[in-house]
């Protein structure tokens, strides 16, 4: 038993996992923790893209239903927005 305890306290194998283990840590968290800023930062500009879009597609409607009020045909062709499956 004494050698086996001997044996245990000489190996530095153990240290080495823990060391690499330590350092697995630090690297994983530092890599959510960029995914997470990055994250945040993406879905901000992905949302205000969609804004201008949106925005864009709102004054061409205004602009295409102001000039063609009057028109009767158009208001009975389907739109461009319908989709047939």
């Amino acid at each position: 038993m004494d050698t086996l305890l001997k044996k245990f306290l000489i190996d530095k194998k153990g240290a080495t996992i823990v060391e690499y283990s330590v350092v697995a840590l630090i690297i994983t968290f530092a890599i959510f923790s960029s995914l997470s800023f990055v994250g945040t930062t993406g879905s901000d500009v992905f949302n205000s893209i969609s804004s201008a879009i949106t925005d864009a597609d709102k004054k061409s409607n205004q602009t295409n239903n102001s000039s063609s009020a009057g028109s009767a045909s158009q208001n009975s062709a389907p739109s461009e927005k319908t989709f047939i499956y």
